[in-house]
């Protein structure tokens, strides 16, 4: 996702602690790290990546 020079995205989705999402072509959300940066479980996110592309 990019967000546009007023940082709109930013405001709206940003939260504390940091985590990544995955989200499909259908906008629903398939993924959520647990905080990071430690939650971030790099083998989980590619589980999740190589799942939802086969669908």
């Amino acid at each position: 996702m990019l967000d546009e020079f007023g940082n709109s995205t930013e405001q709206a989705y940003t939260g504390w602690p940091d985590r990544l999402y995955l989200v499909d072509t259908g906008g629903r959300v398939v993924y959520k790290s647990k905080p990071g940066p430690f939650g971030f479980k790099t083998d989980e996110l590619r589980a999740a990546v190589e799942k939802t592309v086969k669908k």
